[in-house]
C-alpha cells in the first residue's frame, strides 16, 4: 500500500506544479501586457485638434436657448466682445480650451446622431474657426461624445465638465483686472493714497500700521465677487475712486441689496455682486473691523 500512497502524492505534486507553472505564465503574460498596452493606446490615440490651446486667437459658446458668448484674445487676455463687453474669465477659458488637448481611442463617422445625443447638442464650441458639438455621456465609461466635423469622438470624463452651465459663468468675477493696479482710493469718509512707495491714510490712525493697509489694498486688488452681469441701470448713490498706476480713473457704484452688496463699475458697464461680510470689509478704511 506504501507504493500506492507514494504515487498519488508524487501525482498530486505533479499537478500542483503544473497549475503553478501555468499560473506564473498567466502573470508573466499579463505583465507584459500591461507593460506593452500604454505605449500602443497612446500611439493610437487620436487628438481633437492640432491647434494648441494657448495658440487660440478667438472663441464662441453657444448653448440651446440661451444667448451666445463670442470671446477674442487682445494683448494676452481673453475679453468677451458679445453679447457685451467685459473681460472674460480666464480660468473658464482655459478649461474650455482644454478640449483641444483631449483624445480619443475611439472614432466613429458622424451619422446616427442621435445615438450620441448630439441631434441636439448641448453646447457647441467655435475655436478659430473650428466648431466642437458635446453630445451625451457614456454610460459604460462615463466619457462624454464630442463631434468634430465628420468624426464622432469619446473623451475622457473629465472633459464633460469643461463648459460651464450658463454663459453668466464666462464674465470675469474679479473686480479688478490683473493689470489693473490702484494707487489710490476716495471713499467718502477717508483716501488712502501711494506716496512714494508708502500708502498713507487720511484721516490717519496713529497704530496703523504699513502692512494693515497693505493687507486691505490686496484685498481689493483680490477681490472676486459671487457672480458679475452686464448692467445699464441707474447710478448709486454711493460711489468710490480709484486712481490706476496707468493714469486711468475709475468709478465704482456700491447699492445694498438684500443679502448683497454690489459695485458697479461704470467703465466696464458690470455689476458685481458680493456677500455682505465680504463687501463690508472693502468698503471699511485699513485696519478697521468692518461694520
Amino acid at each position: 500500500m506504501a507504493p500506492a500512497q507514494g504515487g498519488v502524492t508524487s501525482d498530486a505534486m505533479r499537478k500542483s506544479w503544473i497549475t503553478l507553472g501555468v499560473m506564473l505564465a498567466l502573470i508573466a503574460g499579463l505583465g507584459l501586457w500591461i507593460w506593452l498596452r500604454p505605449a500602443d493606446v497612446k500611439s493610437s490615440r487620436e487628438r481633437v485638434s492640432t491647434l494648441a490651446p494657448g495658440s487660440a486667437r478667438e472663441l464662441r459658446v453657444e448653448w440651446p436657448g440661451k444667448p451666445a458668448v463670442a470671446m477674442k484674445k487682445e494683448s494676452g487676455a481673453w475679453r468677451i466682445v458679445a453679447p457685451h463687453a467685459g473681460r472674460a474669465d480666464t480660468l473658464q477659458v482655459e478649461r474650455i480650451l482644454s478640449l483641444l488637448e483631449g483624445t480619443s481611442e475611439l472614432s466613429l463617422p458622424a451619422t446616427d446622431l442621435e445615438r450620441f445625443e448630439l441631434d441636439h447638442p448641448r453646447a457647441r464650441v467655435t475655436v478659430d474657426g473650428q466648431t466642437y458639438a458635446m453630445g451625451g455621456i457614456n454610460p459604460v465609461t462615463g466619457g462624454v461624445y464630442l463631434q468634430r466635423g465628420d468624426k464622432v469622438l469619446l473623451l475622457e470624463s473629465r472633459y464633460a465638465g469643461v463648459i460651464p452651465a450658463q454663459p453668466a459663468a464666462l464674465n470675469d468675477r474679479r473686480l479688478l483686472g490683473a493689470q489693473e493696479a490702484p494707487v489710490a482710493f476716495s471713499f467718502p469718509q477717508f483716501k488712502v493714497t501711494q506716496q512714494d512707495g508708502k500708502w498713507k491714510v487720511t484721516p490717519g490712525d496713529a497704530d496703523m500700521s504699513q502692512d494693515d493697509v497693505l493687507h486691505w489694498v490686496e484685498r481689493w486688488q483680490l477681490a472676486s465677487a459671487l457672480r458679475a452681469e452686464p448692467f445699464e441701470g441707474r447710478a448709486p448713490a454711493s460711489h468710490i475712486g480709484l486712481e490706476l498706476r496707468d493714469g486711468r480713473s475709475i468709478a465704482i457704484g456700491v447699492a445694498e441689496l438684500e443679502g448683497e452688496i454690489a459695485f458697479t463699475r461704470y467703465d466696464e458697464h458690470m455689476r458685481y455682486y458680493f456677500f455682505v461680510n465680504a463687501a463690508r470689509r472693502l468698503l471699511a478704511p485699513p485696519g478697521a473691523p468692518a461694520k
